[in-house]
């Protein structure tokens, strides 16, 4: 058991053959449940998969004045945008 800004929690998750976490098995996530964090986690991890598991060297992040903006491989596919 480990110790974090939330509270104890296991130091595990798991992964089925599928490649599926299992993110009700530790209690981070359990006690997050409401602010929705594992639901999040889940449509981010099936993004990332949806876009053949792009390596973190891959995003680009550009700031002007006006908004700040992630983008993968090209700044055309933005990720997010914040104004």
């Amino acid at each position: 058991m480990g110790e974090n800004a939330i509270g104890k929690h296991e130091n595990k998750s798991t992964v089925d053959g599928q490649g599926n976490f299992d993110l009700t098995r530790t209690k981070t996530c359990r006690s997050l449940a409401a602010a929705g964090i594992a639901t999040r986690t889940k449509v981010a991890y099936q993004w990332w998969t949806e876009q053949d598991r792009p390596d973190r060297q891959q995003f680009h992040l550009t700031v002007t004045r006006e908004r700040q903006s992630v983008w993968l491989d090209d700044p055309a596919n933005t990720v997010t945008s914040l104004a």
